[in-house]
């Protein structure tokens, strides 16, 4: 008999078809996956709802109330926390239960019904330190916190955890996890989509960032950068592609008219991949001054599109991407726009490095990752 899994996607979801890099990664797992189990439910919320059943990647999904979305971060966790306890009382135990964040309406869930199933536990990267890290302070020590408590209940009763790169793996077992439990499986792209998608020719952005818009995602960063571009070519045109906060999206346009810059950058919204895909295909380059990553999802999808990409330096960059991207010195606005500048102003070198990034990704296809998943939650694999 085929076993079942219960899914908690639960986190990250807020403003409407913003996706985080795990709520990703868990759809284009069960995607492939899904035909072992009997039975895939989702634990969700009522954004997530919808995008999860346009997949059909579920057998049931259960949601929170859309009203939950509307209240404060932390007050909206602590609710989905206990709507999803409230309804898995009523539901059989599953042989699995697979949690796609280290944050507590994720969590909780599983260590509280861990009883009767095997928990599997995706941890992407680490909050940085409260005090270094860019956005709201009070958030920022809430968001590290909460994300402390939950690996100690996750190094508790977990049975087994994912991460996506050694660097995680590394700080896991210097805080105490078990070593055979933690186990490193990256993210992947869908290479055969990505080659598939065709260019529109309807846009002629000169650079695409395409992500959540948030502090921590470098947008107040990528502005001031790109008024150094613009300083040389009064043409460059910027697309932001992507959802967050409105007060967060209002002071970024607010900042883009003090700078004289909005006839250079434009602020394109959430948008389906099959609208967004196709131009981010044909922008010259992909931008991300991100100042922290997990792996660098929308990277590896650029560099599907045979897209260049210009970062900062992170440290899992070098381990992910080797040299196919540009990394530039963290915080070196000049640098950051040179490097930019050297690539829309030269179709040949762009050509050149998003043909090398395209090729090196070619590993992380899917279907080349997906069965060692599979193996892991299935079997006591070593």
């Amino acid at each position: 008999m085929k076993p079942t899994i219960h899914v908690f996607l639960n986190a990250f979801w807020r403003y409407k078809n913003s996706l985080s890099g795990s709520d990703v990664r868990a759809v284009n797992v069960f995607s492939l996956i899904k035909d072992t189990f009997s039975t895939v439910t989702f634990f969700t919320d009522y954004s997530g709802y919808h995008y999860i059943k346009s997949k059909k990647v579920a057998s049931n999904i259960i949601y929170s109330p859309s009203i939950f979305n509307k209240l404060d971060i932390p007050i909206s966790y602590i609710l989905r926390t206990f709507y999803v306890i409230y309804r898995m009382m009523f539901i059989t135990s599953p042989d699995y239960c697979y949690s796609t964040s280290d944050f507590p309406p994720d969590v909780i869930p599983a260590f509280i019904f861990k009883r009767k199933s095997k928990w599997i536990q995706l941890i992407h990267h680490f909050y940085d330190e409260p005090r270094i890290r860019k956005g709201n302070m009070l958030v920022n020590y809430m968001g590290y916190y909460a994300q402390q408590f939950c690996h100690l209940l996750i190094r508790l009763r977990a049975d087994k955890v994912i991460v996506v790169n050694s660097m995680v793996k590394d700080i896991l077992i210097s805080k105490g996890f078990d070593s055979k439990k933690v186990f490193i499986v990256p993210n992947g792209v869908n290479t055969e989509y990505f080659n598939k998608i065709i260019h529109n020719t309807n846009y002629d952005f000169d650079a695409i960032y395409m992500g959540r818009i948030a502090a921590t995602k470098g947008i107040d960063s990528l502005i001031e950068i790109w008024r150094l571009v613009c300083k040389k070519d009064k043409k460059a045109k910027l697309g932001i592609i992507g959802n967050g906060p409105d007060y967060y999206i209002s002071n970024l346009k607010d900042l883009v008219i003090s700078k004289n810059l909005q006839n250079n950058i434009y602020f394109l919204g959430a948008l389906p991949n099959e609208k967004a895909f196709p131009i981010l295909k044909s922008s010259k380059i992909f931008v991300s001054p991100s100042y922290e990553e997990g792996w660098g999802l929308t990277i590896a999808e650029a560099s599907s599109c045979g897209v260049p990409s210009v970062v900062w330096k992170l440290p899992i960059f070098k381990e992910v991407f080797e040299d196919v991207v540009i990394q530039v010195k963290r915080n070196d606005y000049t640098a950051f726009s040179e490097e930019i500048l050297k690539l829309i102003e030269n179709r040949k070198l762009c050509n050149e490095v998003g043909g090398k990034a395209k090729k090196f990704v070619q590993k992380y296809d899917w279907n080349n990752i997906v069965s060692r998943e599979l193996d892991i939650i299935l079997n006591n694999y070593e």
